[in-house]
């Protein structure tokens, strides 16, 4: 059947540039009838009517293929081209169906996007192009009308069935208004897929992600004052109520609700967690389990942040005042709010990238990777380990206050920034370097390097590069 569809759709082609709708009445004698799902098609082209359609699409570059009104049956007909293109079709309003058939599953990207009312998508069911150097297709499907990059403000508020099945995919399901129900089935099969999910599930609504290295963004609209998202439940609660249940693997997950508490717990995995609400204060209670985790935390508030088993790492740039104890306390001021600081319990973090204006470590007795990047002040403390510190100086921080770092027991990595560096190496066997001011480096006990770099630094160690003096 898709044989004789795609050689019927070729011959269409040509003719079809430029030109469209073409609405097919009765197939001349012998030549085959092109169909979509079974059905005789309607219209062959890039636009649809107001009317109720059988529409196959013959994807053309730079044309968003439109179904218009009614309640459309829309197939997909893409045939490999060569080189990287985008096809995008738009089914408008009414219960629409659309069904991916293409044969073109390398280096193409297929935005879909459902429109308003109770719509179906199925995606390509196709294998994942094994060759390394080949991109594989991605289908990104709006359950709703589109909305650029989230599911913000859409008004996807019938039930909808989105089957992507393979290839990289991303689906938007759901509405942000407050207090809405998502009653969508959404399963995104095989492959590294996404979904922008927002909305109360409802008694009908599915989530399966399938296998894969996907992503879950949970977006405002829970009406509560605690949320707490658990991986090994694969379940999200607020207020002691089940917001959301899915199905399948989840490697990352960002979660943007706006309820004043906020928790997660994470699985044995390596998993990702960016917590990006815009509320400020409550509590956090975040324990990232066992694998090497990221958290990113953009929300800040009281309670305890742990990292769990495994090599973790944290980032952050919420704070222009932070003063941070690995295995204590994660002190914060908030940007744009001074007169208001927020305090956590704070572990097992091995690898920390802090932004702000006075950022202040200090680290553990565990192997450390720190790198503060600062307008105002950086002091960064190792420790016990053999610690990797790092810092990025910027805006007042280049001619105030000198940059600390200081290495502790162990053997250290130290490097400067272009502001001006006190580097302590500690005990053991370290390795410092300054950058673009005049430095002093001190190496300590044990069989140290000093590299000065450049401007007019004065270096302590066994063994000195670019240091003029000592």
């Amino acid at each position: 059947m898709r044989r004789a569809l795609k050689t019927a759709v070729a011959a269409l082609t040509t003719a079809l540039a430029g030109v469209a709708p073409v609405t097919t009445g009765p197939p001349a004698h012998g030549a085959p009838t092109i169909t979509c799902q079974g059905r005789p098609a309607t219209v062959v082209g890039s636009t649809g009517t107001e009317g109720d359609d059988v529409m196959v699409v013959v994807p053309q570059p730079g044309v968003t293929a439109q179904g218009l009104g009614g309640n459309d049956t829309i197939c997909i007909v893409a045939a490999p081209e060569g080189g990287m293109r985008n096809v995008t079709v738009d089914a408008g309003a009414g219960d629409d169906t659309v069904v991916n058939e293409s044969t073109d599953v390398e280096d193409v990207w297929y935005t879909i996007v459902l429109g308003t009312g109770a719509d179906s998508y199925v995606g390509l069911d196709a294998v994942i192009p094994s060759n390394p150097q080949a991109s594989p297709f991605h289908e990104t499907v709006y359950a709703g009308v589109r909305e650029t990059g989230s599911v913000e403000g859409s008004l996807d508020v019938e039930v909808d069935v989105i089957d992507t099945r393979g290839g990289d995919d991303v689906v938007h399901s759901g509405t942000t208004t407050p207090g809405a129900t998502n009653n969508d089935t959404v399963l995104t099969g095989t492959g590294d897929d996404s979904v922008e999910w927002a909305g109360e599930q409802g008694g009908a609504g599915t989530l399966d992600l399938g296998p894969g290295d996907n992503t879950l963004s949970l977006h405002p609209g829970w009406q509560g004052a605690s949320t707490t998202v658990s991986g090994p439940a694969r379940a999200a609660v607020v207020d002691g109520r089940t917001v959301l249940r899915w199905a399948g693997s989840i490697a990352h997950y960002e979660v943007g609700v706006h309820t004043r508490d906020q928790s997660f717990t994470g699985t044995d995995a390596a998993e990702t967690l960016v917590l990006a609400s815009r509320t400020t204060g409550g509590r956090r209670v975040i324990s990232m389990g066992g694998g090497d985790d990221h958290l990113a935390l953009h929300s800040m508030g009281s309670g305890r942040v742990t990292g769990g088993t495994g090599r973790d790492s944290y980032s952050g740039n919420a704070c222009s005042i932070a003063t941070v104890r690995v295995g204590g306390t994660f002190s914060c001021v908030p940007v744009g709010d001074g007169a208001v600081r927020h305090s956590f319990g704070f572990d097992d973090f091995e690898d920390l990238l802090l932004k702000g204006g006075d950022v202040r470590v200090v680290g553990s007795a565990a192997d450390e990777k720190v790198k503060v990047m600062a307008s105002q002040r950086i002091r960064v403390r190792g420790r016990g380990g053999d610690d990797v510190l790092n810092a990025t100086a910027s805006g007042t921080l280049r001619g105030e206050h000198p940059v600390v770092l200081a290495g502790g027991p162990g053997t250290d990595r130290l490097v400067g920034s272009q502001a001006r560096d006190r580097l302590l190496g500690g005990p053991g066997n370290d390795r410092l370097f300054g950058g673009g001011r005049g430095d002093e480096i001190i190496g300590g006990p044990g069989r140290d390097k000093a590299f000065g770099q450049q401007g007019r630094d004065r270096c302590s160690a066994e063994v000195r590069r670019t240091c003029e003096s000592r």
